[in-house]
């Protein structure tokens, strides 16, 4: 091709561009509907991320809240990093959705909605139940750590004192052992 039909090419291209013209008019609309097309592409993989992800930790909070109900608190510490792991997920998932706005989600179909909403009030159970679990072990933990630290400073020196004669003392009656305790600080 030479220098003369390229510059033909590019001035037909131009006038092609121009207001009015069949070719201008159709451009925008091609770059709205491909815009649209990527926007509803970006809302159903974060829509598919977010049912996964709740999915998932629904599972999660199941066996964390048998576990917190059957006091084995050694089965929980192995779910925590997973648990906040999809939780995460589900939360950029979420923020995706809604930057699409309230009308994305009324262009699922019902059945569909039906679902995610039903994933999504079990979720909030879950969640309700586990947060209530856990403050429930919390005190419990709590309760138990106080009782052991009252016993023990019931039990323990008040430092050195006189005793009746005028002696030093550590005063720690006689006859009473001193107890030795170890308190776990992690708990």
């Amino acid at each position: 091709m030479n220098a003369s039909q390229n510059l033909r090419r590019q001035a037909v291209a131009r006038q092609a561009d121009t207001a009015g013209s069949p070719q201008a008019e159709e451009k925008p609309q091609a770059e709205a509907k491909a815009k649209a097309d990527a926007s509803g592409k970006e809302f159903t993989s974060a829509l598919v991320s977010v049912v996964e992800a709740a999915q998932h930790l629904c599972q999660v909070l199941e066996v964390e809240n048998e576990a917190l109900r059957a006091h084995r608190f050694a089965d929980i510490e192995s779910l925590q990093e997973r648990k906040g792991a999809l939780s995460r997920l589900y939360e950029q998932g979420m923020k995706q959705i809604a930057k699409a706005g309230p009308d994305a989600m009324k262009g699922l179909s019902q059945p569909l909605r039906e679902q995610v909403l039903a994933l999504a009030m079990r979720l909030d159970k879950l969640v309700g139940d586990n947060g209530n679990l856990l403050k429930a072990s919390i005190e419990a933990n709590q309760r138990v750590l106080k009782a052991v630290v009252d016993a023990t400073r019931k039990h323990q020196s008040s430092g050195t004192v006189y005793d009746r004669e005028g002696a030093v003392s550590t005063g720690r009656r006689k006859g009473i052992p001193s107890v030795a305790i170890s308190v776990n600080r992690t708990l």
